[in-house]
């Protein structure tokens, strides 16, 4: 009895963590395309009040849902304190396919519901075939309202569709599973042509039929193996097409982009590291609101802070780029190819509104010479519109400003006044923020040229306020501590109230 007891004392002052254990669902889930096996692991001490990073797993040819426990991937995450998902459809070959993607969409949605993550930490990793679903993804769902995603990695990826079906046709090897894997075999018609543009990580043929610029934000990552053992060599298939990936991502001004060989005499999940993957995606939180984007839609829908709806073109993208300036007050637009209207989501952290300018350059003369343009979700009225120096029609209602837009020109927009303020001198700023990413506290160092009591306030990506801090600055530079306790992981934007200078933008990983 004495020993017994004895035991069960040293079971409960052993720390939780020894034995406590995730939680493991395995389960099916259906949606209106499919049947969906799903595989979701939750972390030992989880709380909803504080919602974990997730990591979504695209599995390979012939994996199923529980890929990512066979690659060695669960218990690493489960150790960051995230939720692990994979599914699978009704066959092996589910990756590069808008079924796969409604799949994904329906894991995800179950998730949420019954154990809600970070909208900000959602990476996506996978070998092999699945090593870039997370790119197609994120291509196809990057509106700031979606599961926009953080970063993507993946091992011996299958960036291009279209390129390894030839890759298989012209080495001679007629693989019928190869063949159905990836939809069919191109220039059999439009609609499949244009199928696997869309869901590749990029179309080396013709990258204008690619898109691969909706991913210029997101933190990508991709590694190869030394070797393959299959008919096509590793760096052939997988390395080569990797490295071309990189120098377009790069000449497009991608934000982050690592690749590399692992060095390790494999493929797919075999060259992939768990832990330094994990690590290196943990250095990222999503980005909602880039200053330039550079846009090819598949369909009338959400990309980042715009929404566009296309011209009435059958299989052909809609491609626009917009870029913004907090301290110019500056929006320039540019359309290029099959844009019949564009919105422009106000729910930019854009403060102290008066006026906006720009130009729009409409380079679509075939399809539509003239295009709608709406600014949404106003925080205040439009008064006026000029074009050129001219006065411009246009129509305001519930916070929406719509108006026929000519070919191009240089417009301003003047908004009906927020009561005024006198503003921060310039000579006082925010000169630096760190530590950048920061845990629990972040030091600002202010420099100013007065003595004048000064509010700090912290937005989040929405524009939200989430704290503020007054302070009495003295001539000099103030080291100021600024707490994230009770703040969600993510970006936040910190300003000087009454300041015009552009906000310093901080993230908090906790």
């Amino acid at each position: 009895m004495q020993i017994i007891l004895l035991f069960a004392m040293l079971v409960l002052a052993l720390p939780p963590s020894i034995w406590a254990q995730p939680i493991k669902i395995d389960t099916v889930l259906t949606n209106s395309v499919d049947t969906d096996s799903v595989f979701v692991q939750i972390p030992e001490n989880y709380s909803p009040a504080n919602p974990p990073a997730i990591v979504v797993w695209w599995h390979g040819l012939g994996g199923s849902h529980h890929d990512l426990e066979i690659n060695g991937f669960a218990d690493p995450i489960n150790q960051r304190g995230w939720i692990a998902a994979c599914h699978v459809g009704p066959n092996d070959r589910h990756w590069n396919t808008r079924v796969s993607q409604e799949d994904c969409r329906t894991m995800l949605d179950w998730i949420m519901q019954h154990y809600p993550f970070s909208m900000d930490s959602i990476y996506m990793v996978g070998p092999s075939m699945g090593a870039a679903g997370g790119f197609i993804w994120h291509n196809n769902n990057c509106g700031i309202s979606d599961y926009l995603l953080a970063g993507s990695a993946g091992g011996s990826p299958i960036l291009d569709c279209e390129l390894r079906q030839h890759q298989y046709l012209d080495a001679g090897h007629i693989n019928n599973a190869m063949i159905a894997a990836f939809g069919g075999i191109p220039d059999t018609s439009a609609a499949v042509d244009f199928e696997y543009h869309r869901y590749s990580a990029v179309h080396f043929a013709d990258t204008t039929q690619s898109m691969h610029f909706n991913g210029l934000h997101l933190a990508c990552y991709a590694t190869w193996g030394t070797s393959d053992t299959s008919y096509l060599s590793e760096w052939v298939a997988y390395g080569r097409p990797c490295q071309n990936w990189d120098t377009l991502r790069r000449a497009d001004n991608a934000d982050t982009t690592l690749v590399f060989c692992s060095g390790i005499n494999g493929h797919g999940g075999q060259v992939m590291t768990p832990d330094s993957i994990l690590a290196w995606l943990s250095g990222f939180s999503v980005n909602r609101f880039p200053r330039n984007l550079s846009i090819n839609a598949d369909e009338s829908d959400e990309y980042y802070w715009t929404r566009v709806t296309m011209a009435d073109t059958e299989h052909t993208f809609g491609r626009y780029g917009a870029g913004y300036d907090w301290g110019e007050r500056r929006l320039d637009i540019d359309l290029i190819r099959n844009i019949a209207a564009i919105d422009i989501e106000f729910a930019i952290p854009w403060w102290g509104y008066d006026s906006l300018r720009g130009n729009w350059i409409n380079r679509d003369s075939v399809t539509v010479p003239w295009t709608t343009l709406r600014f949404t979700d106003l925080p205040t009225a439009v008064i006026a519109v000029q074009r050129n120096g001219a006065a411009m029609s246009f129509a305001y209602s519930s916070g929406t400003m719509t108006m026929l837009i000519p070919p191009s020109g240089n417009y301003t927009v003047l908004f009906d006044p927020l009561p005024r303020i006198n503003p921060v001198p310039r000579d006082v700023r925010i000169e630096a923020a760190y530590p950048n990413p920061f845990n629990s506290e972040v030091t600002l160092d202010i420099e100013s040229g007065i003595t004048i009591p000064q509010e700090i306030r912290l937005y989040d990506i929405t524009g939200r306020l989430a704290r503020t801090l007054t302070v009495n600055l003295q001539p000099g530079t103030q080291h100021i501590s600024l707490s994230g306790d009770g703040l969600a992981s993510g970006v936040y934007f910190v300003i000087l109230a009454k300041s015009t200078l552009p906000p310093v933008k901080i993230v908090l990983l906790k």
